[in-house]
């Protein structure tokens, strides 16, 4: 049912601009994809031990869009990008009486060593597609200057090799079962910037950013590194825990490519 919505707003879209010229543009560029401050929500709560996190992805990122531009101006777009390879890092919030619990520390006894840098990022891809509605500007024939809105939707994984811990919840094949398990989803509204140049009527030189800003969610196991102490006797573990972490999420991105026109 989804996928037919999908399908026939595009056709409709479409329909709308039989009269206007279509615009193909593959791009390659980088992405930011971010979010601070993202409140924890429980799911496993025994295991839930932060109150919030952050993160940051640098991916790069390939994309193609397919669209039309009327002659008064009017512009549709959409606009599939995918995200991958790159260097993610995050940072989480720890919640002291949780972390005492899960370890069976006595109170105010947990000294955090270190949180998460056991873990090595393997791999991982972050999809969104857009569709965009705007104006293009053309100040002389062969430049156009693109301004859009719209509505996307991105998710995404990234994976992780745990190398120090060997069970979680009485599961001991930890590899398996969450090298895959880091998620991110975000929704929103992108805003966009293109300026192409035209060097002949059909095939120009296409640059410009898109920032798309909203609701997003990340789900992250973290390892933490605590000494402690438990009934008088000082302890040091390596204990998985796991964070949903939900807020204020965007993915900023800078793309450049080829443009080709084909006109009506």
């Amino acid at each position: 049912m989804k996928k037919a919505f999908a399908v026939a707003l595009v056709l409709i879209c479409f329909a709308t601009l039989t009269f206007a010229d279509t615009i193909i543009a593959p791009t390659i560029g980088f992405s930011h994809i971010s979010g601070r401050n993202l409140k924890s929500k429980e799911i496993v709560p025994s295991y839930n031990v932060f109150d919030s996190a952050k993160i940051a992805w640098a991916p790069m990122t390939v994309g193609l869009g397919i669209g039309s531009i009327k002659k008064s101006g009017f512009l549709f777009m959409w606009e599939n990008y995918i995200s991958f390879i790159g260097k993610c890092n995050y940072d989480v919030k720890i919640n002291t009486g949780k972390i005492e619990s899960l370890l069976g520390a006595s109170s105010g006894t947990v000294k955090i060593n270190d949180i998460t840098s056991s873990e090595k990022m393997t791999g991982g891809f972050f999809y969104e597609t857009n569709l965009m509605f705007g104006y293009s500007f053309r100040p002389i024939e062969k430049i156009h200057i693109n301004l859009a809105l719209g509505l996307g939707f991105g998710f995404g994984k990234f994976n992780f090799k745990f190398k120090d811990i060997t069970a979680l919840m009485d599961s001991t094949n930890i590899d398996t079962k969450f090298k895959n398990s880091k998620l991110v989803a975000i929704g929103g509204v992108p805003i966009e910037l293109e300026f192409q140049y035209y060097f002949t009527k059909s095939v120009g030189l296409n640059i410009g950013i898109f920032d798309t800003i909203g609701y997003g969610a990340v789900i992250l196991f973290p390892e933490v590194n605590a000494t402690y102490s438990a009934s008088g006797v000082t302890k040091n573990k390596k204990q998985m825990a796991l964070i949903l972490g939900t807020g204020i999420m965007n993915n900023f991105t800078f793309k450049v490519g080829p443009v080709f026109k084909i006109s009506k």
